[in-house]
């Protein structure tokens, strides 16, 4: 019987071969990995000194848009706004929900659940309708660093 030691075997090739695509799918996930927030602007925003609930929305100097949920508290975060001057605008929940109150253990628009197993919670006030569109006063220079506060003080 002839055996063929001079030939390569598979074992060895496919080891090397596996070692060169666990380098490969290596580095791939490292230059695609999950980049988290470079920039998060996070305030409260109220009127009359009672919370308001909604969206607001940070409109860079090219117009890109970074939106966030304005939670029962008032406070909101907003990811990633575009660095220089942002127009701010604040819209009211869709539907005029978020306005009121929310029965104990029912999540807020922004995810938060009410820290209470008592009565209902209250929830924010609506913004006035003239916060709704850019030009509204509301402005904010975000800048690189990574954690920035504002607050938003509304005027009925």
């Amino acid at each position: 019987m002839k055996t063929h030691s001079n030939r390569p075997t598979l074992l060895p090739l496919l080891a090397h071969g596996s070692r060169l695509l666990l380098l490969a799918s290596s580095l791939f996930l490292v230059g695609c990995g999950a980049k988290g927030p470079s920039v998060v602007v996070k305030g409260k925003a109220t009127l009359r000194d009672q919370p308001v609930m909604g969206i607001v929305t940070f409109i860079g100097p090219t117009g890109k848009e970074a939106t966030g949920p304005i939670d029962p508290d008032g406070s909101y975060r907003v990811q990633d706004p575009e660095i220089g001057e942002n127009q701010i605008t604040i819209k009211g929940a869709p539907g005029g929900a978020g306005v009121g109150t929310v029965a104990p253990g029912v999540a807020s628009p922004g995810g938060k659940m009410p820290e209470t197993q008592g009565p209902a919670v209250k929830m924010g006030v609506a913004p006035p309708a003239k916060y709704g569109t850019a030009g509204n006063g509301l402005k904010y220079t975000v800048t690189k660093d990574k954690e920035q506060n504002h607050n938003l003080p509304l005027e009925p």
